[in-house]
């Protein structure tokens, strides 16, 4: 009498039975517990009327095991799926399945169990197990996201960041200035004491 289970449903579960899934699995904390804050970069946003600031906006980079990434604001996508995507299960499965003292196959095909062939009414083990571990890690993910929105705050708010946006600002206009002169240099020296002069004083009388 059939127990309901497919092929794949019983090569999944003898994966996941493996010493090598079981090792996987057991650095997940580690790897949520190793995402930070590791630096801070900046994008310009220029003004489009003459008169209103540019802006230098913070980019916090996030380090995680997908490698480096950026936010803004602190909110980060991190969902089980990062950690047990096909690309990362791949050699896994590679190292187990169908392979002497192994897991056997039961006529199921590879690319399928890796999620390098997608047929209809199939599932790769990576989809098994994200849905297989269920809410087991989203304690611990929305506590690692937590810990990056305080990390954020925690820059946003230091003497560090508002020096570099500062110098960031500086080195933007210093070189916006150099290149909207150098544009225009063929015209003469006077032009361009001109222009500027027409600056200041604009300036002067508009504050």
């Amino acid at each position: 009498m059939s127990d309901g289970k497919s092929s794949y449903d019983k090569v999944y579960e003898r994966i996941f039975a493996t010493k090598q899934c079981k090792a996987l699995l057991a650095t997940l904390p580690e790897k949520l517990n190793g995402i930070h804050v590791i630096d801070v970069d900046f994008t310009l946003q220029r003004p489009e009327e003459i008169g209103r600031p540019a802006v230098a906006t913070p980019q916090y980079k996030v380090k995680s095991v997908d490698g480096v990434f950026n936010t803004t604001n602190g909110q980060i996508y991190l969902e089980i799926e990062n950690f047990l995507s096909e690309s990362k299960l791949r050699p896994l499965i590679h190292e187990v399945f169908g392979v002497k003292g192994g897991v056997p196959t039961y006529f199921c095909r590879k690319g399928v169990v890796d999620g390098s062939d997608r047929r209809k009414g199939t599932r790769s083990f990576s989809d098994w197990l994200v849905r297989q571990l269920g809410n087991t890690h989203d304690a611990a993910i929305a506590s690692a996201k937590q810990r990056v929105m305080e990390q954020v705050r925690d820059w946003q708010a230091s003497e560090l960041v508002a020096t570099r946006q500062r110098e960031f600002l500086v080195k933007c206009a210093v070189d916006d200035i150099k290149k909207a002169l150098g544009a225009y240099d063929h015209l003469g020296k006077e032009v361009l004491a001109a222009a500027i002069d027409e600056y200041l004083v604009h300036s002067i009388t508009e504050a």
